[in-house]
């Protein structure tokens, strides 16, 4: 491979690499959106069957082995809800706090100087700590929205 192969190959691969981190915020943007859909759909079927439930002069005998359930799960789909929007404020806030290190580590640089390097590093840290944050609050919306869905489904079968 020539050196103009290389480079045009190494262009072809960071246009690649570009695409593929705008597909995968895309996927991140539209988990979030499900999210949030499906756990407000949760909610608003748990209390409708819990209306349900109250209505009917059969049902409403056995209300607290009938509603638990359902009063569990729909409290699940609001915590589900809480987590995502942790987890969108701390993906903000991490973010904004690396794009203020990078600038001002453009600025070191362009000037030279080492002006903010421990603003740099402060800034990196927390930013880096929040993204952490970010991460452990996905994967807890969505293993709470599983275990909602689960027990929604479970539940729906057994009373009807």
């Amino acid at each position: 491979m020539t050196s103009e192969e290389k480079v045009k190959y190494i262009q072809d691969l960071e246009k690649y690499a570009d695409h593929l981190r705008k597909a995968k915020e895309y996927s991140i943007q539209r988990i979030d959106l499900l999210i949030i859909s499906i756990s407000g759909a949760g909610v608003y079927t748990c209390t409708e069957i819990l209306k349900y439930i109250d209505g009917n002069k059969v049902l409403s005998m056995y209300e607290g082995i009938i509603s638990n359930p359902f009063k569990v799960t729909g409290a699940l789909f609001i915590l589900t809800i809480i987590l995502n929007f942790i987890s969108q404020w701390s993906a903000y806030t991490g973010s904004n706090l690396i794009l203020n290190a990078t600038k001002k580590d453009i600025h070191d640089l362009k000037a030279d100087t080492k002006e903010y390097k421990d603003d740099i590093e402060k800034l990196e840290k927390w930013g880096n700590k929040l993204n952490g944050v970010t991460k452990i609050m996905n994967n807890g919306s969505i293993i709470l929205l599983l275990i909602s869905l689960i027990m929604l489904i479970c539940s729906f079968f057994h009373l009807f």
